[in-house]
């Protein structure tokens, strides 16, 4: 799977190595995570109160 992050840059990994310090397979764990890029335009709802969402 494609990372839609370009260069290599995960703010989830970079936020995980300002805490602590990641082994390489640690690294790249995340990405093999199944993921869907959604363009969210300003003032969209992103959840409702009361929806049960399926995904974050």
């Amino acid at each position: 799977m494609h990372s839609p992050f370009c260069h290599g840059y995960n703010p989830l990994i970079s936020r995980l190595e300002s805490i602590f310090t990641l082994a390489d397979d640690e690294r790249k764990a995340p990405e093999n995570l199944p993921m869907q890029v959604a363009v969210i335009k300003d003032y969209q709802d992103i959840v409702r109160e009361g929806d049960r969402p399926s995904r974050s």
